[in-house]
């Protein structure tokens, strides 16, 4: 949501737009309760109850109480609507793929009014990169499981694609080919003609690899031709030449290695909610590596416990609705890119995918149609 904000109200603050996303998640959660009556599953009662109960703990043991009510306040705007929705079972998973795909096409075919919104300085290379991003994702998946519509999707994935190489971010164009790359694996028939033309698309990376400078160097001298810059190519370059760690990690390392020693300093005790904003004194609200955040939130332990209910949960997930169901397909095009982007680039606990990935797992989706949402207040699990 951010992101096509940050795009389409470019005459606003960032201030202005994040307070107007929280206007939105909880307008949006209002509503909802009012069209279902104020039904709610209990997973969904008993998560809200829990998230809010930990900061609140949290804010009592600490001085920085402002950081931890920020980030509960993030938190409950990005996973509010997503987990009342899919626990209460609700969400028409099918629909919801579909009309990302006609959403992806429409902002695809917008992409000059964007590219002329990034020259102009309106948005960041981030923004770009979280467009084509959104776009590739669902137009990926169809791209393999539409066979009628393959060259359409085709070109509209290699269009995002151009525009995330050349004025995007590298993080989410690598995350962009990664998960169009395991979307093939995992959702296309397996037959003569899938290893013929993946056998082909691997000549051509290695191709492609051996070279990628010779390309990259005539991008960055055509752009130059007509004015531009592209400071994603121009990091790939870098990356390519050997570049050192400092300049490749975007300057992270200073957060890595700051974080990484409170955690050795706690014994990987928890520390919960504004840990990094408070040890560095506002300049970073997160370590940009999931793993450290788990440990600054929740501890080593907790992490160890979350992160094997959450591979628990994954399982009977795909037991219980198949791995060739749109409900399938959604929970793959969330959780599969937030946990690439998230070893480098976003903060779990602000971030909805996390939460829409989380709500899949807590709900009882499964192969059979859902059944009718139950006449009494609270619904069962």
């Amino acid at each position: 949501m951010s992101t096509f904000l940050d795009m389409s109200l470019v005459v606003l603050s960032d201030t202005a737009v994040a307070r107007l996303e929280y206007v939105l998640s909880f307008g949006l959660f209002a509503i909802a309760l009012v069209i279902f009556r104020f039904r709610a599953n209990k997973r969904f009662v008993a998560f809200t109850c829990v998230l809010i109960t930990y900061a609140l703990l949290n804010a009592l043991l600490v001085t920085y109480k402002e950081y931890v009510a920020i980030e509960l306040l993030g938190a409950m705007s990005a996973s509010i609507l997503p987990m009342y929705l899919f626990t209460l079972g609700v969400v028409d998973c099918d629909d919801l793929i579909k009309c990302w795909r006609g959403i992806a096409i429409i902002f695809t075919l917008m992409s000059p009014i964007f590219i002329l919104l990034y020259m102009r300085g309106f948005i960041s290379y981030n923004d770009i990169g979280n467009y084509t991003h959104l776009n590739i994702l669902p137009l990926g998946y169809f791209l393999f499981t539409t066979p009628k519509d393959r060259i359409w999707h085709a070109i509209l994935v290699l269009i995002n694609g151009a525009i995330g190489l050349v004025f995007g971010s590298r993080t989410l164009i690598a995350v962009s080919v990664l998960v169009v790359a395991v979307t093939a694996v995992v959702f296309v028939r397996k037959n003569w003609q899938y290893y013929f033309s993946l056998s082909f698309f691997v000549g051509l990376l290695i191709l492609a690899i051996l070279r990628i400078e010779d390309f990259l160097m005539w991008v960055i001298s055509f752009l130059e031709h007509y004015g531009l810059r592209s400071r994603n190519i121009s990091l790939f370059l870098l990356h390519l030449r050997g570049g050192n760690f400092e300049s490749l990690s975007a300057g992270r390392s200073e957060i890595y290695s700051t974080v990484y020693a409170y955690v050795r300093q706690r014994y990987g005790l928890p520390a919960g909610f504004g840990v990094t904003r408070f040890i560095t004194n506002g300049e970073y609200y997160f370590s940009h590596n999931v793993f450290l955040d788990f440990a600054l939130v929740f501890g080593i332990w907790g992490s160890m416990v979350f992160f094997a209910w959450y591979s628990y949960r994954v399982y009977k997930f795909v037991i219980r609705t198949g791995s060739k169901t749109a409900e399938f397909a959604v929970f793959f095009l969330l959780a599969v890119p937030f946990w690439l982007r998230s070893v480098i680039g976003i903060y779990f606990l602000v971030h909805p995918f996390f939460y829409y990935s989380l709500a899949l797992l807590l709900s009882n989706y499964s192969r059979s149609p859902q059944p009718e949402i139950g006449s009494t207040w609270l619904t069962k699990a």
